[in-house]
Order: C-alpha cells, then structure tokens, then sequence
C-alpha cells in the first residue's frame, strides 16, 4: 500500500462508479444512483481516516500502523471521492430542476469548504505555516463535523428508508469510533 496506490484508487473507483451508474438506463434516475453511491464511497474513505488513530491505539499492529501511516492519503481519497458526489449531488439538481434544502445547502456547503481547506494543509509545509495547534484544531474540528454530518444523516436514513439496514451498520460503526475515542481519552 503507497499514498499513490490510494489516491488512484480514490479517482479510479469514482470514475468506474461513474460509469457503470450511467449505463443503467433513464436519464434521471442513474444521477440519482451516482449520486448515493459516491456518497458510501466517500463515507469509507472517511471511516478508514477517521477510525485509523483510535483502532491503532487500541490494537497496536502492524495493520493498524500501516493504515495511520497512510492516513492522510485516505484523507486525500475521501476528498477526492466527496467532490465526485458534489459533483453528482449537482449534476442531478440540474437533470432535475429539483432544488437541495437550504439546510443541506448551508451545512454540506461549509462541510465542503473545510474538506478542501484541510485537503489544501495537508502537507508538511502548510502544517508549518498555520503552526501544529491550528493544523490539529482545523483537522479535528473537520474530522468531528463530517463524523456528526454522516451521523445524522445516516441515523436519518436509517429510520426513513428501505434500504436502513446498511445505513444502521454506518451508525453502529460511527458510534463505534466515537465511543473507542472516548475511551482513549478517559485512560489517556
């Protein structure tokens, strides 16, 4: 596993989703698809950068170690994979003449402004420049609200959809983390 092999797949994943999505047929409908399964691609990408710290703490392998060794570049693939689902969220309003709600608008719009500010530090030389306390706070702040958007959103769907199972397992696995990270830092 290298930072390139992971970003390739971030970029080759979303773009083979793409495509076979748009394979399906009527015109609408696969935006539609394209549209929710970017957002699961994204969401496992971000799983893996926000769980690797905790998982790594607890399990203390090699495994682990390896993934926190690369988290960044998991970072670097949710961004990568969350600005295809912008891209498909934006494609399908337009397909639609549907309009997003203002509170998606307001609250996925500032989730993707710290995406990319965190996207954009993410390199020793910004790390420098902003000073390691405002890297971490910008990281952690952004880290938390994804973690808290996908949370309701998830636990949302969960209870509205027919397709709730997988979105159950989403918070499962959320609450998971959270709790692992809460349990670190009670015995830190």
């Amino acid at each position: 596993m290298t930072k390139n092999t992971i970003l390739v797949s971030s970029l080759l994943s979303t773009i083979g989703l793409y495509l076979f999505v748009m394979f399906l047929g009527d015109f609408a409908e696969p935006v539609k698809y394209w549209a929710n399964l970017s957002a699961h691609l994204a969401f496992y990408y971000f799983l893996i950068t926000f769980a690797v710290g905790p998982a790594n703490k607890i399990f203390n392998d090699t495994f682990t170690l390896k993934l926190l060794r690369h988290r960044r570049y998991f970072g670097l693939g949710f961004a990568v994979t969350h600005s295809f689902h912008l891209l498909a969220l934006t494609y399908f309003f337009v397909v639609t003449n549907e309009s997003p709600e203002m509170l998606s608008i307001v609250g996925g719009g500032l989730g993707y402004v710290v995406m990319y500010m965190m996207a954009l530090t993410s390199n020793s030389q910004m790390i420098k420049k902003l000073g390691s306390k405002r890297w971490k706070m910008l990281y952690s702040s952004g880290m938390h609200y994804f973690a808290l958007i996908f949370l309701v959103t998830f636990t949302l769907r969960f209870i509205g959809e027919s397709f709730g199972p997988i979105y159950g397992i989403y918070v499962l696995l959320l609450v998971s983390v959270y709790t692992a990270r809460i349990y670190i830092f009670k015995h830190s």
